[in-house]
């Protein structure tokens, strides 16, 4: 027998020992703050779907987290989202604060 037949004989013997069906399958995440201004850390960059992926996001000094986006479109909702069946891209949007003191008229 021949290394793949063992491997794919005990792949088998896995998946029936612990009630299983078929393979999970894990899609990829991906993750980039825009531009400047601070940066969003995943959980996990690969997940199941129906996994929970948490996120937090970071901004640099003197720069606030405005949202999130993605692509595909998903829900975060209170910085996590449930894995869809599909790799998502997930974008971290910052902006700069207001400097205080500053003055603009002379």
């Amino acid at each position: 027998m021949d290394d793949s037949a063992v491997s794919e004989e005990v792949f088998i013997e896995w998946l029936e020992a612990n009630n299983e069906t078929e393979p999970v399958v894990y899609y990829n995440l991906y993750s980039s703050a825009v531009s400047i201004g601070g940066n969003i850390e995943l959980s996990t960059y690969e997940a199941a779907e129906g996994e929970t992926v948490s996120i937090t996001a970071t901004p640099d000094p003197g720069y606030e987290f405005v949202e999130y986006d993605s692509n595909p479109p998903i829900t975060i909702t209170n910085n996590s989202f449930t894995m869809p069946a599909y790799d998502v891209s997930i974008v971290g949007i910052f902006r700069l604060l207001p400097i205080s003191g500053l003055v603009t008229d002379r």
